[in-house]
């Protein structure tokens, strides 16, 4: 009867002790993922905050004719929304 219990220990316990390592390990890597996804937000967030934009506000784009809550007015006088200012800037570059 003991020698069935040790077999089943020394069955058991090394799969139990791999198993808590493979979920560690699982969660270390989820961590440090998730650590460089917030990282790399982060620097998205901050290089768009130093790209500079020219003054906007609520109005309708000249190029589309679309109202929007952000319309950019551009130094020639002309007014575009995001979505034509992004395509103007890309062309520009």
């Amino acid at each position: 009867m003991f020698i069935n219990l040790y077999v089943y220990l020394l069955i058991a316990v090394p799969i139990a002790l791999a198993v808590i390592f493979l979920l560690v390990l699982a969660i270390l890597i989820f961590k440090n993922w998730l650590i460089l996804r917030i990282r790399q937000s982060v620097a998205d967030h901050k290089a768009d905050k130093e790209r500079s934009f020219p003054p906007s506000g609520l109005g309708l784009c000249d190029n589309c004719a679309k109202a929007s809550r952000r319309v950019f007015s551009m130094p020639d006088g002309s007014r575009l929304c995001e979505i034509c200012y992004t395509k103007h800037t890309n062309s520009v570059e």
